[in-house]
């Protein structure tokens, strides 16, 4: 998986800008974005105010300010909150406010704010970011001052008044101090996420098993939540069966490095909605994702691919996520399902009717006969009359007999819905005569159809190659009547017979040379 840990900002800036006198000159707020993810593209700040900023009497235009420090400790600054602010019984709490110390003024309209000793280092700033988060006012939008800028992909500027302000973005929490006009210059680390599919094909009536593999960054704000959506095709329906492993280190990328790790059920951090959707997707995985910070979370579950599946056709399970504003590019593993198609011919290559077929997905070698019982079939109508189709677990009009009547349908008999195990060994199908067309010779061994991943496949017969392509091949049956050689009379009394006429003849052939040379 693409290491690309995107962090979701949400700014706090303290802005103290140098003037002459008491009058209150604009500032500026400039965001530049570090944006790992190239897809991010532009996003939406929003910066909020807490507090004012004024001017003592004593400072001179050119005192500066260091940019470490909190309310009340900049030279030549103090900061005050209007006892009408909506922030007043935010800070007023005394629940967790261990940062600010507020004074009321002589006349009560005005609260002076000072940082309290120990709370000016940068560990302590982003903790009063996210005590601020956690206590923010019942809805922002009952501030007072605030000003939106919208980033070209790179940079959001915005003037301001004088003040300390609360800076969101929709990616999440970080905190910077700077002092006069502000230039924030932040690494936005976006959460990431990928779907892989196990393998790339998959038999009608079988599972195709999914992985979705998603990292939450470090500094992600753990009050929001992350959404996971999955939107099935028509074709695959949902098991229902979605099960998580969390690491603290990468797990991999490719399905290989998912299979084999150790997953379990969810716990109460996450849940699976099938309805009251957010959109066209087919269920969403809720993550809250606290405790689970700079976490990778991989998600297995499986999905029965339906005989509504066509052959040779893709099959898209689209995946992303969602957080505050930011949804992750798509992600669209699809899986396939294959065919093989055959024509019944003698040895003159004309063609043949009245052959019957069972098709297994298991041989017995020792006892050399199929084992289980023979895959259960959707016979097919219309234009598609004469082929035959895998059949899903829900279908109930099965056969498990494949009629083959070349010579009166003209055309080859096609056996869809079948996928493969991978690309090295393939699956096995065995293809099982059952009856012969009238006249000729029944197959005493299976046809074996190999099917790969990719589609690959090998048709083989006794050891004979057939095919190695991914059409059709020719089943030969050779005229005349097989003559047993166990059970019954068979030929071995014939051979008897006419050993022991052959033996008689000889000796009355030496018998009368014997009595001529007297």
């Amino acid at each position: 998986m693409k290491k690309m840990k995107k962090i979701f900002a949400l700014l706090i800036a303290m802005v103290m800008v140098l003037g002459m006198s008491t009058s209150v000159f604009a500032a500026s707020i400039t965001i530049t974005q570090d944006n790992t993810d190239g897809t991010a593209g532009a996003e939406t700040y929003t910066a909020y105010k807490i507090f004012d900023v004024t001017k003592t009497a004593a400072v001179t235009e050119d005192v500066t300010t260091d940019s470490t420090l909190g309310p009340g400790t900049a030279k030549g600054f103090a900061y005050t909150i209007d006892a009408n602010s909506a922030w007043v019984n935010v800070l007023k709490s005394t629940t967790g406010q261990t940062y600010f110390t507020l004074t009321p003024s002589a006349d009560g309209k005005l609260y002076t704010v000072a940082l309290v000793d120990g709370n000016n280092t940068e560990a302590k700033a982003k903790e009063i970011a996210a005590w601020l988060l956690a206590n923010v006012p019942q809805t922002l939008a009952s501030v007072d001052k605030k000003y939106e800028m919208t980033s070209d992909g790179s940079t959001a500027t915005t003037n301001v008044d004088d003040g300390y302000y609360l800076i969101t973005s929709s990616l999440g929490t970080n905190l910077i101090l700077a002092t006069s006009n502000i230039t924030i210059n932040t690494k936005n680390e976006y959460i990431v996420d990928q779907k892989v599919a196990e393998t790339a094909s998959v038999t009608v009536g079988e599972s195709a098993t999914y992985y979705i593999e998603v990292y939450l960054p470090a500094s992600i704000d753990t009050s929001k939540k992350v959404t996971v959506h999955d939107n099935l095709d028509a074709v695959l329906k949902f098991n229902n069966d979605v099960q998580v492993v969390v690491s603290d280190t990468d797990p991999g990328s490719t399905a290989a490095d998912y299979k084999n790790l150790t997953y379990g059920a969810l716990t109460n951090a996450y849940k699976v909605n099938t309805t009251g959707l957010t959109d066209s997707c087919d269920f969403e995985i809720e993550i809250t994702t606290t405790g689970l910070a700079g976490k990778y979370l991989v998600f297995k579950y499986s999905a029965e691919l339906t005989s509504a599946a066509l052959k040779d056709t893709g099959y898209v399970n689209e995946e992303y996520s969602t957080y505050s504003q930011y949804k992750t590019e798509p992600t669209k593993p699809e899986v396939k399902t294959y065919d093989f198609e055959f024509t019944k011919i003698d040895g003159n290559k004309a063609k043949l009717d009245g052959a019957e077929f069972e098709l297994y997905a298991a041989w017995d070698s020792v006892n050399n006969k199929p084992s289980g019982n023979a895959i259960k079939l959707l016979e097919l109508t219309g234009n598609d009359a004469g082929n035959y189709k895998k059949a899903d677990t829900d279908d109930t009009t099965t056969t498990t007999t494949i009629v083959v009547n070349s010579k009166t349908s003209n055309k080859a008999t096609n056996i869809s819905g079948l996928g493969g195990a991978d690309n090295t060994n393939g699956t096995n199908y065995y293809l099982v005569e059952t009856k012969a067309p009238a006249g000729f010779n029944k197959l005493t061994a299976p046809i074996i159809i190999n099917v790969k991943d990719d589609g690959t496949i090998t048709v083989s017969l006794d050891g004979k190659i057939l095919a190695t392509v991914n059409d059709a091949f020719d089943v030969v049956n050779q005229s005349g009547t097989v003559l047993p050689s166990t059970g019954g009379i068979g030929t071995t009394i014939f051979y008897i017979i006419g050993a022991i006429l052959v033996i008689g003849a000889g000796i009355v052939l030496v018998t009368r040379r014997r009595m001529n040379a007297r």
